[in-house]
């Protein structure tokens, strides 16, 4: 899945016409990039059967990395 979406994004990429446009994209991908991290980091704690931790961690730092990306993902929308 995250093949498919790295492609699409850098077709998309390839669209994007304006200064502004590239910065936005630039903060989308970091965004991505932490969001994708803290993502294995919860499935590392799923899989290790840590229910408490990953309550935590998943309500915490998952879910302000997931605000964050939507946040830079509407920015490339407008």
């Amino acid at each position: 899945c995250a093949l498919v979406v790295d492609s699409l994004l850098t077709e998309y990429q390839k669209t994007i016409t304006t200064d502004q446009g590239r910065k936005d994209y630039a903060a989308f991908a970091a965004d991505l990039g932490i969001f994708r991290n803290k993502r294995d980091s919860l499935l590392a704690l799923v899989a290790a059967n840590d229910r408490i931790g990953t309550y935590a961690y998943l309500t915490s730092d998952v879910r302000e990395a997931e605000e964050k990306l939507i946040v830079s993902m509407r920015a490339m929308q407008e």
